[in-house]
């Protein structure tokens, strides 16, 4: 456990920062929304094409590893859609699309950075494929939930909602990592990805930082539990179990594990504020669930290296 905390401490360390530099108003709001531009759209996607591009597939249990991750999420996602709906829907459309992002949605920079940290290159290459086969099913779900659910749902079709998931700059990152890694690519398109993904772990922990909303923490209720206990408890067990059955074990199901066990995503809340979600809520999930995670995912990634 010991070993697990010094790798993780300069993440949270990182994370910390963001928050000060932010409380202080370093730079301005303007500077922080930049910086998540910045990040989602060049900085992360170069570390995925990157990593995607030269890793070893066939010596992984790739398959393996993805089906876990993506029957996690879609079996969440459907219980919590048929638990709803039975119970005669005891909350507000809007609210359950918040409450349903904060179970399935994931901090993918986190996952990459604490994968990262533990295990090298290796643990870069599954943390990849778990944003390559998680994110387009998280994107889908929580898309469609929106357009269904939230406030004016109707108004986007199915043939939209696929359009948002296959433009998502993340899942096209991983698209063009893996066709690299297929045809090849010249040793300078390797350098030049590397120093741009290696800039966005860093600046992205300091951006999550600079996104807590403590006094959204204090206005927690029993939703916001609710979905904490299931994104941070619930779910990495789910994947313990999954590996189980697929015989997923060693650095292969600890990463999964981590995937699982992070935070929910800060664009959850933008994607609830855009498109007719309950944001306040979203807001309060993603802090307090930010906040419990650092108590949480080291526990988690123990069980995961220990758990027989």
């Amino acid at each position: 456990m010991t070993a697990i905390l010094e790798a993780l401490a300069p993440l949270f360390l990182i994370t910390a920062m963001g928050y000060g530099l932010a409380q202080i108003r370093f730079g301005g709001e303007a500077l922080w929304r930049a910086l998540d531009h910045l990040v989602f759209y060049v900085l992360f996607p170069a570390l995925l094409v990157k990593t995607l591009m030269r890793a070893d597939l066939h010596n992984v249990p790739a398959a393996d590893y993805v089906f876990v991750s993506i029957a996690s999420v879609s079996i969440m996602a459907g219980a919590l859609l048929a638990g709803w709906l039975s119970l005669g829907r005891p909350i507000s459309g809007p609210a359950f699309t918040s409450f349903l992002q904060g179970a399935i949605r994931f901090q993918s920079i986190v996952s990459v950075a604490v994968a990262s940290a533990l295990f090298g290159e290796r643990g870069l290459t599954f943390a990849a494929l778990t944003v390559a086969s998680v994110v387009p099913t998280v994107q889908l779900y929580s898309v469609l939930a929106l357009s269904v659910f939230g406030e004016g749902a109707g108004e986007m079709n199915v043939r939209q909602a696929l359009r948002r998931v296959m433009l998502n700059p993340l899942f096209l990152a991983c698209v063009v990592g893996l066709i690299l890694n297929v045809i090849g690519a010249p040793d300078f398109a390797f350098q030049t990805l590397s120093l741009l993904g290696s800039a966005s772990i860093g600046l992205t922990l300091l951006s999550v930082g600079a996104g807590f909303n403590m006094g959204a923490a204090r206005a927690a209720m029993n939703l916001v539990a609710a979905s904490t206990v299931l994104r941070l408890i619930l779910m990495p067990l789910l994947v313990f179990g999954l590996s189980w059955l697929t015989g997923l074990t060693g650095i292969a199901r600890t990463a999964a594990v981590i995937g699982a066990a992070v935070p929910t995503a800060a664009s959850a809340y933008t994607a609830a504020r855009i498109m007719g979600g309950d944001a306040p809520l979203m807001a309060q999930i993603v802090t307090v669930q930010s906040i419990a995670s650092i108590a949480t995912l080291p526990l988690f990634i123990w069980l995961a290296q220990n758990a027989p």
